[in-house]
């Protein structure tokens, strides 16, 4: 892990309080990608896929991710 954390940044994703996903797990995710400032969610996760987009986090399968990659 200590040659990972040059590279870490604490976000703090405590403020939004609005449930996104049907898997309360699945939120912090939310709330990093949202903190992060994100462009894409990559994930297999059905929970998650089924938001499809949420604000300006577009969220991807791998699969859809690479051929959206590739094409530009």
């Amino acid at each position: 892990m200590e040659e990972y954390l040059p590279y870490a940044e604490v976000m703090d994703i405590s403020g939004r309080r609005e449930t996104v996903c049907r898997d309360p797990d699945d939120e912090m995710l939310i709330r990093c990608a949202l903190a992060g400032r994100c462009a894409w969610i990559v994930t297999g996760d059905r929970d998650i896929l089924e938001i499809g987009e949420y604000g300006k986090i577009s969220i991807l399968t791998p699969q859809i991710f690479l051929e959206k990659v590739l094409r530009t």
